[in-house]
């Protein structure tokens, strides 16, 4: 096993976390308040660059688990499979 597959196989041990779906349904939200509130709160051109990509880490973030699963199971597959 090289150190990629350890590291994948490492963040699914940690997002299999029992409070791993509590705190992705809490990311979905700050996301979706981001967006709610955007064309109110972003008065310049940095607010809105700041605000996409602390909308883009916590998508990130959410997707961490389906991410390290996908990867996985890339690395795992037979060559020319996938």
């Amino acid at each position: 096993m090289n150190e990629d597959h350890k590291y994948y196989e490492d963040i699914i041990d940690l997002t299999g976390h029992p409070a791993w779906p509590k705190l992705v349904e809490e990311i979905q939200k700050e996301i979706y308040n981001i967006q709610a509130t955007a064309l109110e709160s972003i008065n310049t051109v940095e607010q809105l660059h700041f605000a996409k990509g602390y909308a883009a880490a916590l998508a990130t973030t959410a997707a961490l688990r389906d991410t390290a699963k996908r990867v996985l199971a890339e690395m795992e597959a037979p060559e020319g499979v996938l």
